[in-house]
């Protein structure tokens, strides 16, 4: 498991831990090597009966939960991937990257 120690960037501390992302085509890479695409989200489970309002809710409102969180992030100074990183939220711990998932048939 790979851990950035806190606080990180953007605190006001003048600086901080980068989060070190293990790209699985390029080894660790510093994250500012790597542009934040978003938490990873499958909307499989809204249909044809959806109504404006949960799509909104979809799209704009995604959860923010504390803990472990699949997320979205494009290595723009490396191999140009998108990859799927799994990172708890609060002490940025990385706990596994890979290729970007696929929602499971029928979900």
């Amino acid at each position: 498991m790979m851990r950035a120690s806190a606080p990180i960037r953007g605190c006001n501390d003048g600086g901080g831990a980068m989060i070190l992302i293990p790209c699985p085509h390029c080894g660790p890479r510093d994250e500012a090597e790597f542009t934040y695409g978003g938490p990873r989200r499958h909307f499989s489970a809204l249909n044809g009966q959806t109504t404006p309002d949960d799509w909104q809710a979809a799209l704009y409102h995604p959860a923010n939960p504390r803990g472990p969180l699949a997320e979205l992030w494009y290595h723009a100074s490396g191999c140009e991937r998108w990859i799927e990183v799994t990172r708890h939220t609060a002490t940025h711990d990385i706990s596994q990257s890979g290729p970007p998932s696929r929602p499971e048939e029928g979900t």
